[in-house]
């Protein structure tokens, strides 16, 4: 998923921690079920339908028009997603961190955990991996 994305599931998590609602409680009101909150909101594996948006910004009090433009505001000032961190865990990404810090500190030749090579790096071709 995009940045776009992100900083929509970033402002909803941010509004229901400043309302004091749960996830469980805006789940039963929002009537989606917990690995489908967590793919949109958390994980941020799938694509929101917009009624979930605006059934989602009426719960916390808004309209969905204003939802989007908080996230839009949001995800200017975010750093782009890194498509391989966007799905893992938090563990799978401390796990990635490390491995890329690994291979900064052995000079980073060849083939970094992300798929990215020293060529890719010097060519600006960076996000295409070393096999295609």
């Amino acid at each position: 998923m995009d940045t776009k994305q992100h900083a929509l599931a970033a402002e909803i998590r941010a509004e229901v921690a400043a309302q004091r609602i749960t996830a469980k409680d805006m789940q039963r009101a929002v009537g989606v079920s917990s690995s489908a909150w967590s793919n949109w909101f958390i994980t941020c594996t799938r694509d929101v339908p917009m009624g979930v948006v605006v059934d989602v910004a009426a719960t916390l009090g808004m309209t969905g028009s204003e939802l989007l433009r908080r996230a839009e505001s949001r995800a200017e000032t975010m750093e782009p997603v890194d498509e391989l961190e966007a799905g893992l865990s938090r563990s799978g990404r401390r796990a990635l961190e490390a491995a890329r810090a690994a291979h900064r500190e052995a000079g980073g030749g060849g083939v970094d955990p992300s798929g990215r090579t020293r060529a890719d790096e010097d060519d600006g071709a960076i996000g295409r991996t070393a096999t295609g």
